[in-house]
């Protein structure tokens, strides 16, 4: 209920207003984390089997599994009285909600047959979705290759590379464009890579 509505309420009936629901225990938050921590093994485990030695829609099973239902939280508002549901989006496994889109993108690849295991999935991307683009495409046993400005960070690029993902840079001066334009050339010359397009993916 937004805080004015919850205002607006307490003024009407003082006795009834928005009660506060009882604070959360230190130990129910330990337990949806743990609970969380869980998931994330299986996922973990799934990266480092060999591929060979299982399918890809096992590991696009086991990286559904893993990248979603992370824990709510409430946090009470004292000054209102109403409850603020928390997404503890940080216990994904790279720490970014793109995950998601990382993950959805890559399943229903493998779902439609775009991604085999020959597959290298290529992106053009200087932020959080190359690594969240590596982390998936490690889970499946697939490539993956970040097209990226000379100038970004070389934390990503490290990031990316702990992943098991290769990184293709450009030259800064042609930016974002520059690399989505490399990205496409890759595309043209090798049938195995796939595009996730996510500036004009509609799944994103």
């Amino acid at each position: 209920m937004p805080a004015s509505a919850c205002a607006k309420r307490r003024e009407n009936e003082p006795s009834l207003a928005c009660p506060p629901p009882a604070p959360l225990a230190d130990a129910t938050l330990r337990g949806c984390v743990a609970s969380h921590e869980a998931v994330l093994e299986i996922g973990y485990v799934a990266a480092m089997v060999d591929p060979a030695l299982t399918s890809l829609h096992q590991r696009k099973a086991w990286l559904c599994r893993l990248v979603g239902r992370t824990p709510t939280i409430p946090i009470d508002d004292p000054d209102t009285g109403c409850t603020l549901w928390l997404k503890l989006e940080y216990l994904l496994p790279s720490g970014s909600t793109k995950d998601r889109v990382a993950a959805y993108i890559l399943a229903h690849g493998v779902e439609t047959g775009a991604i085999t295991p020959r597959t290298m999935v290529v992106e053009a991307s200087s932020g959080s979705t190359s690594i969240a683009l590596a982390m998936a495409s490690a889970t499946l046993g697939v490539r993956f290759c970040a097209v990226m400005p000379e100038n970004v960070s070389r934390e990503r690029v490290l990031i990316i590379k702990r992943y098991g993902g290769q990184v293709r840079l450009t030259p800064q001066r042609e930016g974002v464009v520059g690399a989505i334009a490399e990205t496409r050339r890759m595309a043209e010359a090798d049938p195995d890579v796939f595009l996730p397009r996510q500036f004009e993916n509609p799944k994103n």
